[in-house]
């Protein structure tokens, strides 16, 4: 199971990667949807960055 969560956890930061290169593609092409699609890329690296924690911080953070 050990491998299985660091595969998940590379899965997330290669599309958390991904979707920010994508997103800075667009930012520069198209200066309109600015807003729209800075909150769409900061919701989804956030999202894939608390999946990451949970996965990295669920054995060893509990109280």
């Amino acid at each position: 199971m050990k491998n299985l969560k660091i595969i998940t956890a590379f899965f997330a930061i290669a599309t958390a990667v991904l979707l920010a290169m994508w997103v800075l593609g667009i930012i520069s092409n198209e200066s309109t949807k600015d807003a729209v699609v800075k909150v769409a890329a900061v919701s989804g690296i956030i999202a894939a960055l608390s999946a990451i924690l949970q996965l990295l911080g669920s054995g060893g953070q509990k109280r």
